[in-house]
């Protein structure tokens, strides 16, 4: 059995009790020694870059980013989303990953070296606006949720 996952710790804060039932579905799965496999691929390109003023990249991105979190020096990983059956593929069929939980991600980088990255390579300008974890917590406490995204988000 292969169980795909989005990462539990980065949406936790986005569907409350998410990583609760992700982690109490694993553990049924091993309580009753089903053999698993979990899979985890960081956030994905598609919702973590920046839009650029042109909207070049607008039709290649589920949703675009619009601010950086806190000062934007903390490194996260990130998977094109494209690359996932990719790597679902390898990780399944080698026999060492059966029975492990297993992260997998095509790069490391912190928000501003993403912006940074995307603007040099575009050549444009993209405004860096920042947001304190205040601001973050406030847009979670306020934003009600869209129950499609929940289905989506939330686990078997």
């Amino acid at each position: 059995m292969v169980v795909a996952t989005t990462s539990i710790v980065s949406h936790a804060r986005l569907t409350p009790g998410a990583s609760v039932q992700k982690e109490a579905f694993l553990d049924h799965i091993q309580r009753v020694h089903l053999p698993y496999t979990v899979i985890d691929v960081g956030w994905w390109y598609q919702i973590s870059l920046p839009r650029l003023p042109s909207g070049r990249l607008d039709r290649n991105l589920f949703l675009y980013n619009t601010a950086i979190g806190g000062d934007g020096n903390v490194p996260s990983v990130r998977t094109d989303s494209r690359d996932i059956g990719a790597y679902v593929g390898r990780i399944i069929t080698d026999p060492r990953t059966l029975n492990q939980k297993v992260f997998a991600y095509t790069d490391l980088r912190t928000q501003n070296e993403l912006w940074d990255t995307v603007s040099k390579l575009s050549g444009e300008t993209i405004e860096k606006k920042y947001r304190t974890a205040e601001e973050i917590e406030e847009g979670i406490a306020t934003t009600k949720v869209d129950q499609m995204m929940m289905i989506y988000l939330t686990p078997l």
